[in-house]
C-alpha cells in the first residue's frame, strides 16, 4: 500500500509541475485574468479620450471587446444592481476625465473590476471618492444563479437545460435551520430518514446511494458502507455560503452515483470578517468560530466548531437518552497570484454517536467516528478563453462500534477504514456568445477493509476500486434553440478486465415568443458501481455484480415576471440492474446463501411544481414546492419514499427584525414491515440585528410539537427552542 501511495504521490507530483510550468510560460505571453493595470486620466487623454465612457470602452477593446451588460456600480462600499438598460451608460456619461485620476483594471475569474478614484486636497487633508464597475459574465441573481455543480466551472441556470435549485445562506439564517440535515429538508424532491444517526437521503424516491453529495466539491461517499450513503451532518450550517442542487442524473460532470442528482455544500472561503456563532436548548448547543487573515495577498482562514445533542433516545420504545457530538476543524486558504489561483482546505472530523438495541437501552454500545478531508486546486485562464483547473480531493475514515456483552468472544467490536480521493483535471473553452465546450478527465479510487465481531466475523481484507474517465459539454446559446449535450466514458475493473461505461445527456430549451415561457427537454443516462460492501461482504457479498444504469427523461416549464418565478417539471427514470438484498429465507445463522444480485428493475415517476418570489417589499423570499411521486421496485411500491411532499419557505425583514417560517408535509411511506404515517410540522424562527456585526436570534422547531417518523421505530426531534448570539469580529 506504501509504494502504491507513493507511486501515486510521484505521479500527481509530477503532473501538476508540468501542469504549472506550462501554465507559467503561457502568462508570459498573454494578458493574465489576474492581472492589475492602472491607466491615468494623462494617459487617456493621449489615446484619445475626453470622457469615462470612452476610456472604458477603449480598455474593453483591448481586452476582447468585453461588453458590460451585465455590469454593476459599487459606491461607497453598497451595491447597487443596474436593472433598467443605461443606467450605468447614464452615469459614465455624466463623468468626465477631470472627475477622476486613474482607472484600474483588475481581473479575477468571471469578473472585470474597473475602480475609477478621484482624490481632493484642501488645508492638507486627502480625501479619495472612488467607485467599481464590474462587469461580470455570470452574474448570479436570485432567479438566475451561478453554479458549478453541473459543469464543474461557474455557469448561469439559464445556459443549463438541468432542473437547478440553489438554497443560499441568508435564506438558511433567515429560516433558522440548525443542521445540514435540516437544510436538505427544504427540498421538495428530498426525502431523509434518519435511523439513531443512519441517514438516508432519498431524491425523487432513488434509493440511498444514487444521490451524490460533495462538500466544496469533495464527494463525501462513505466508502465503507453498505450503500456508500453520504456523512455530512458534520458540516457547521453557519459557514454554509450556498447549497447547489442539481434534480435528475448529473453524470457527466459528476459520474457515478449521481443517478438521482447531485447536491454541492459550499461554504465561506471568501475573506472577510471572522465570526463567533452559538445556539442552545435543553441539552444541545452548537457553536463555532472562524477567522479570516489576509497574508501577502493570500487569504488563510479557520473555523472550529462543536455540536452536543443528548436530548432523547434514537428509538421509539426507549428512555435513555442517546448523545451525539462532533468536533471539527478546518484550515484553508486562497492565493490570487500572476502565475494562478490556487486554494485548498483541510478539515479533521471526530464524532460519536450512542447507540440502542433493537429490544432494550443500551448505555455502552457507541459508535466512533474519525475523518480527514483535503482539497487542494490550481486555476489558469489562458488567452481569455480557456479557464483551467487541476484538483485533488480526499476524504480518510475510521470508524470504531463496540457494544460490550461481558464476553470478549461475542463482544460486538468493529473497525472500519476506508478512503476515497480524486483527481481532476477539467478545461472550460469559451466561444462566441455565451458558449461554452467543458471539457475534461478524472481518475477516482475507493479503498476499504473491516475487521472484528458482530453477530460473525467481518473480517475483510483491504479492497480496492479504481475508475478512469473523460468527458466533454457543449453549452450552446441560441436566440431559436439553446442546448446542453455531453458524453461521458468511464472504465472500471469488473473481475479479471475492465468494462466501459458510456453516459450521455441532452437537453434542448428555448422561451416560446409571446407567452415568454421557457420549455426545455432532456434525456440523460447515469450509472452507479456497487460499493466495496456490496461486491466483498464476507460470506454474503458477491463480486460479480455489475453497475446499475439509469435512464431519465424530462421536460420543464418555466416562466418569469419580474422576481416571481413559476415552473414545474415532469419526468420519469427507470433502472436496471438494480442492486438489492435477495433474501432466500434461510434462518440465520445458515444463511450463507443470502447475497446481494443485481436484481430489481425499478420506475420512479413524477411531477415538481415550484413558485419563488424574491425582494417583494418587506418580503425577502417565498419558496413553494410540491412533489408528485409513484416509485416502483420491482413491482412493489418503494421503501421510505412518500408519495408527495411540499415545502413552503418564506423570510420577512422590518427595520432590525427578520422573521423566517418554513413548513414541511410527506404523505404516506412504507418500510420494511410497517407504513408510517403523513406528517407535517413548522419551524420559525426570529431575528434581531442590535447592529452591523451582532445578531440575536430565537428559532421554534417542531412548533406544534408533532409526533413523527422518517424511520420505523425511531425518533425524530419534539419542539425544540433555541436561543443564540452571532458576533462578527
Amino acid at each position: 500500500m506504501t509504494i502504491v501511495l507513493h507511486t501515486c504521490i510521484k505521479k500527481f507530483s509530477c503532473l501538476f509541475f508540468l501542469f504549472f510550468v506550462t501554465q507559467s510560460f503561457v502568462f508570459a505571453n498573454s494578458f493574465n485574468n489576474n492581472d492589475n493595470i492602472s491607466f491615468s486620466s494623462q494617459e487617456l487623454e493621449k489615446l484619445g479620450a475626453s470622457t469615462v465612457q470612452e476610456s472604458l470602452k477603449m480598455i474593453q477593446q483591448l481586452q476582447n471587446n468585453q461588453d458590460i451588460a451585465n455590469a454593476q456600480l459599487v459606491y461607497e462600499g453598497d451595491l447597487i444592481t443596474a436593472k433598467e438598460q443605461g443606467r450605468i451608460e447614464d452615469v459614465l456619461a455624466s463623468l468626465s476625465l477631470n472627475d477622476i485620476d486613474r482607472i484600474e483594471v483588475d481581473k479575477e475569474g468571471n469578473q472585470i473590476r474597473y475602480h475609477l478614484s478621484k482624490s481632493l486636497t484642501k488645508e492638507g487633508i486627502t480625501a479619495l471618492f472612488s467607485f467599481t464597475l464590474i462587469d461580470e459574465k455570470t452574474l448570479s441573481t436570485a432567479l438566475d444563479p451561478v453554479v458549478s455543480i453541473a459543469t464543474n466551472t461557474p455557469t448561469k441556470r439559464s445556459q443549463l437545460g438541468d432542473v437547478i435549485r440553489v438554497i443560499t445562506a441568508s435564506e438558511l439564517e433567515t429560516l433558522g435551520v440548525y443542521d445540514v440535515q435540516s437544510a436538505l429538508r427544504l427540498l421538495g424532491n428530498v426525502s431523509i430518514d434518519n435511523a439513531g444517526g443512519l441517514v438516508g437521503i432519498r431524491m425523487r424516491g432513488f434509493a440511498s446511494g444514487n444521490t451524490k453529495i460533495l462538500y466544496n466539491g469533495v464527494d463525501l461517499k462513505d466508502p465503507i458502507s453498505v450503500d456508500g450513503t453520504p456523512a455530512f451532518n458534520f458540516i457547521p450550517i453557519d459557514d454554509v455560503d450556498r447549497i447547489e442542487v442539481v434534480s435528475g442524473s448529473s453524470t457527466i460532470a459528476n459520474g457515478t452515483g449521481a443517478s438521482a442528482g447531485v447536491i454541492n455544500i459550499v461554504t465561506k472561503q471568501h475573506t472577510g470578517k471572522g465570526y463567533v456563532a452559538s445556539k442552545v436548548s435543553h441539552q444541545q448547543y452548537y457553536s463555532m468560530v472562524k477567522s479570516n487573515v489576509s497574508l501577502g495577498g493570500n487569504d488563510v482562514y479557520a473555523l472550529a466548531t462543536f455540536a452536543y445533542n443528548d436530548t432523547q433516545s434514537s428509538l421509539k420504545n426507549m428512555v435513555e437518552n442517546d448523545l451525539s457530538a462532533t468536533e471539527l476543524l478546518t484550515l484553508g486558504f486562497n492565493s490570487n497570484k500572476k502565475w494562478g489561483r490556487l486554494s485548498g482546505s483541510v478539515s479533521m472530523i471526530n464524532a460519536k454517536q450512542e447507540l440502542d438495541d433493537f429490544s432494550a437501552d443500551d448505555t455502552d454500545h457507541t459508535s466512533n467516528l474519525s475523518r480527514q478531508l483535503a482539497d487542494i486546486s490550481y486555476n489558469q485562464t489562458f488567452f481569455n478563453k480557456l479557464d483551467s483547473t487541476l484538483r485533488f480531493g480526499g476524504t480518510f475514515l475510521k470508524r470504531n462500534v463496540h457494544d460490550p456483552d461481558g464476553d470478549p468472544t461475542t463482544d460486538t467490536k468493529t473497525r472500519h477504514n476506508g478512503s476515497l480521493y480524486s483527481i481532476d483535471l477539467y478545461n472550460q473553452l469559451a466561444f462566441g456568445k455565451n458558449n461554452v465546450l467543458v471539457f475534461g478527465g478524472e481518475f477516482n479510487e475507493e479503498r476499504g477493509k473491516s475487521s472484528g465481531y458482530n453477530w460473525g466475523s467481518i473480517d475483510m481484507s483491504e479492497k480496492i476500486q479504481r475508475t478512469v474517465a473523460g468527458y466533454s459539454q457543449i453549452l450552446y446559446n441560441s436566440p431559436w434553440i439553446s442546448s446542453q449535450l455531453g458524453y461521458r466514458l468511464d472504465a472500471y475493473r469488473k473481475n479479471s478486465g475492465y468494462h466501459i461505461k458510456p453516459t450521455y445527456h441532452g437537453s434542448l430549451f428555448r422561451v416560446i415568443p409571446v407567452v415568454n415561457i421557457l420549455v426545455t427537454g432532456t434525456v440523460k443516462t447515469g450509472f452507479k458501481l456497487p460499493t466495496l460492501y456490496q461486491k466483498y461482504k464476507p460470506v454474503n457479498g458477491n463480486k460479480n455484480l455489475t453497475a446499475e444504469e439509469s435512464f431519465t427523461k424530462e421536460i420543464s416549464f418555466s416562466k418569469k415576471i419580474n422576481d416571481l418565478e413559476f415552473s414545474s417539471t415532469f419526468f420519469q427514470s427507470d433502472i436496471n440492474n438494480k442492486i438489492v438484498w435477495d433474501d432466500k429465507g434461510t434462518p440465520w445463522p445458515n444463511s450463507s446463501d443470502d447475497r446481494y444480485e443485481n436484481l430489481n428493475q425499478s420506475n420512479y415517476s413524477g411531477s415538481e411544481y415550484s413558485v419563488q418570489l424574491y425582494d417583494w417589499s418587506i418580503v425577502d423570499f417565498i419558496r413553494a414546492d410540491y412533489t408528485i411521486l409513484d416509485a416502483i421496485d420491482n413491482d412493489l411500491p418503494a421503501k421510505k419514499v412518500p408519495d408527495y411532499k411540499v415545502s413552503i419557505a418564506t423570510g420577512l425583514s422590518y427595520n432590525q427584525w427578520r422573521i423566517g417560517v418554513n413548513l414541511i408535509s410527506e404523505g404516506e411511506r412504507d418500510d420494511q414491515n410497517s407504513t408510517m404515517s403523513a406528517y407535517s410540522y413548522t419551524n420559525v424562527s426570529l431575528h434581531y440585528h442590535y447592529d452591523s456585526s451582532t445578531t440575536m436570534f430565537a428559532i421554534i422547531n417542531n412548533l406544534f410539537d408533532k409526533d413523527y417518523e422518517t424511520a420505523a421505530g425511531y425518533n425524530e426531534p419534539e419542539r425544540t427552542v433555541f436561543i443564540g448570539l452571532k458576533k462578527q469580529f
